[in-house]
């Protein structure tokens, strides 16, 4: 029952936040970030809903994500990232912070840092009990209309004493093209990783259409092309900016 409540009154703060609040740079489908930054004093919001459906009989596990960015100043942008599982155990889960620096114009190199908190409990399933640390370095390109997105990252994993580290390398590259005008763009992309799970390389297929100038909606799927792969990953939400 206290589950419920606290579902409902996230799903009650997602639909006010997309209400009340306006272009993104977001990524969303796509788990490849983009080079632009949001403008000094503009907002964006962005909240989805995850449906992943692991082979071989596992428990399937939902969620809902919302991530809320600000431009700070000229060339830097902040955004908190506040996931939260819909299937057991059901809560909030450890908040993420993003930290990103556009190095050279639109396009071109940025860097971007990620901290997830420890804000959540461990002991219920919601956190890991150890923050985790990742640097980006973000490459986007454009071809005529046509635009690709590379990222490559490091992600240290927080372990206990004692424990085998479980930080990984991860690559991905993305490409965007637009049709109908610039309102309706499909994505495409394949990630890699050197970790054994979920899934080591990924295709998704998806995109992305402008309801308005504003607001804009996704839907994505993501599969395993290796052997190894564990699960397929469906997505869909909402990016608001103001």
């Amino acid at each position: 029952m206290e589950g419920e409540k606290n579902l409902v009154k996230l799903l009650t703060a997602l639909v006010i936040g997309l209400v009340l609040i306006a272009p993104s740079y977001a990524c969303r489908p796509l788990v490849t970030d983009d080079c632009p930054i949001v403008d000094p004093g503009k907002w964006e919001i962005e909240s989805g809903y995850t449906a992943a459906n692991p082979r071989g009989g596992a428990v399937s596990t939902n969620g809902l994500n919302l991530q809320i960015k600000r431009g700070m100043f000229q060339n830097f942008d902040f955004a908190v990232e506040t996931p939260y599982r819909l299937t057991g155990p059901i809560g909030l889960q450890d908040a993420v912070l993003h930290f990103k620096y556009k190095l050279l114009g639109r396009e071109g190199l940025t860097l971007r840092g990620d901290v997830k908190l420890t804000n959540e409990d461990a002991n219920q399933g919601l956190g890991s009990g150890y923050a985790d640390y990742t640097i980006f370095l973000i490459n986007s390109s454009s071809f005529g209309i046509f635009s690709i997105h590379t990222n490559l990252l490091y992600s240290f994993i927080g372990v206990a004493p004692g424990f085998l580290s479980a930080n990984f390398i991860q690559a991905s590259i993305a490409g965007e093209y637009p049709t109908r005008e610039d309102k309706l763009n499909i994505v495409t992309e394949i990630v890699w990783n050197n970790s054994t799970a979920p899934n080591p390389v990924t295709l998704l297929l998806g995109g992305y259409y402008y309801l308005i100038e504003e607001l804009r909606i996704d839907a994505g799927l993501t599969v395993g092309i290796t052997e190894s792969a564990s699960q397929s990953v469906a997505t869909f939400g909402l990016t608001k900016e103001l």
